[in-house]
């Protein structure tokens, strides 16, 4: 049990240095999923012009 208290005494920092790590984490994996979604959705809207235009020619 005493050898519990120095290591929490001692992890309180890297306690805060973790969370601090997740909430950095947290941020570059919603900045992340946020472009790759803009860059999905481009691409999707791209597509389906693309999809339109072949339709449209097809029949005009």
């Amino acid at each position: 049990m005493t050898r519990a208290i120095p290591v929490r005494a001692g992890g309180s920092r890297s306690l805060l240095k973790n969370i601090i790590l997740l909430v950095v984490a947290l941020i570059v994996a919603v900045i992340l999923l946020d472009v790759i979604g803009f860059l999905a959705g481009i691409l999707i809207f791209a597509l389906v012009v693309y999809i339109v235009y072949l339709v449209l020619r097809h029949y005009f």
